[in-house]
């Protein structure tokens, strides 16, 4: 297994500017799906195909995500993270590239599948080398502070993609993207140390003997099933966003960024009180307040589809459910990495693994049972709630 590189007191202080480089990584996959989706209706024009066949593509980027993490998380382990990233990132800026200059839905979707893959080459160390440097609480405070830096990303990234719409063709999308990504490559290659010594005594045969002891681990194995079905809720509704308030309820392209953001800001809110709270409270009882809530307000959501949904129904109601991620995410995410004292980058794969290859199955069912309301994916994202407090009870009366 990797061997963690000796911690200094200065390496074990929670730093604001490590925090700050490994969110932007991580939020190459928020900006990859967010600030494209107010030009969907307008891809779909250009590209002359349907408005579900370009939605298509985010479900698509989701398993590429999915399995650019199951492959660089046993390769961060070997090879170590800065290779790793420095190799996701550069296929992620091609294939952005590449993206400027389609004319095709066909190609659309295979690119945008390769964009994803080689993000999840990248974004799957970030978690990784948080737990190669933090143990205990200030493992969390990370994690939190991470999130709430990252948070910014799909806070602004419709808000991005709309600027751009009113004043250059979509194309120009994919242009912005591939230069965030260069400059993260300059950043990563000239201020990014390595946190691991990478195990290279392992064969390729061997490369993904790791996941074995993740997978055995089971300690950890609910925490994988409660951030899936927790952040599962977040991807249905991101699958379904364009649709619900622009087609559903006519919602402008200017005031959708508006709208999507507001989730985000509950997210903020709640990460930082997370932080904060963790002075008085364990990091599982935030947990299960956080579970508590998501499940509280999908119920409504449910019975708001019922008795007759609005606009003024559904966005307090999406900006709990998705909001209480604030409070889940950080804290599942340091219980569950404090599981295991090697193969971190495996862990951290594995937990990715689950949310996005479950958003994307999730994301892909609710997109195909709407028709003309929204109930099928209110249902959809109760499922997923009510798994989630499940786990986090359990986890509760475990420890």
């Amino acid at each position: 297994m990797s061997k963690i590189v000796n911690k200094t007191p200065e390496k074990q202080a929670v730093s604001i500017g490590l925090a700050i480089l490994l969110a932007s990584v991580t939020a190459l996959a928020p900006l990859g799906i967010d600030t494209y989706l107010p030009a969907i209706t307008q891809m779909a024009t250009e590209l002359d195909t349907s408005v579900q066949r370009v939605q298509t593509s985010i479900s698509i980027f989701f398993i590429g995500l999915a399995l650019g993490l199951f492959f660089g998380g046993a390769l961060s382990d070997r090879m170590g993270r800065k290779p790793m990233l420095i190799i996701g990132l550069s296929g992620f800026m091609l294939s952005s590239l590449a993206l400027v200059f389609i004319e095709e839905v066909s190609f659309l979707l295979p690119l945008r599948f390769f964009q994803a893959l080689f993000g999840g080459l990248a974004t799957v160390n970030s978690p990784a080398i948080v737990r190669d440097r933090y143990t205990g609480k200030d493992s969390a405070r990370m994690f939190a502070l991470t999130g709430f830096i990252m948070t910014c990303a799909p806070l602004i990234a419709p808000a991005i993609g709309s600027l751009i719409l009113s004043f250059f063709p979509w194309q120009v999308i994919f242009v912005f993207l591939t230069l965030y990504a260069l400059v993260m490559i300059l950043v990563v290659s000239f201020y990014l140390e390595e946190s691991c010594v990478p195990d290279k005594s392992r064969d390729l045969k061997h490369l993904f003997s790791s996941y074995q002891l993740v997978i055995k681990n089971t300690k950890a194995l609910p925490y994988v099933l409660l951030t899936a079905c927790a952040t599962a809720v977040m991807f249905i509704f991101l699958t379904n966003a364009s649709f619900a308030y622009m087609q559903l309820f006519d919602v402008s392209k200017e005031l959708f960024p508006v709208l999507f953001a507001s989730n985000l800001l509950v997210m903020m809110a709640l990460n930082r009180l997370s932080s904060y709270c963790l002075r008085w409270f364990s990091q599982s009882q935030l947990l299960l307040a956080g579970c508590v809530l998501q499940l509280l307000a999908v119920t409504a959501f449910v019975i708001a589809n019922v008795i007759g949904l609005s606009l003024s129904m559904m966005v307090p109601l999406m900006m709990l459910s998705i909001g209480a991620l604030g409070l889940i995410t950080p804290n599942t995410m340091s219980l569950y990495m404090q599981c295991f004292s090697s193969a971190a980058g495996s862990a951290s794969a594995l937990i990715g693994i689950f949310n996005f290859g479950l958003g994307a199955i999730m994301g892909t069912v609710s997109s195909l049972l709407i028709h003309d309301h929204l109930l099928p994916m209110a249902i959809c994202m109760w499922v997923m709630a009510a798994v989630a407090m499940s786990m986090a009870c359990l986890q509760m009366f475990r420890r």
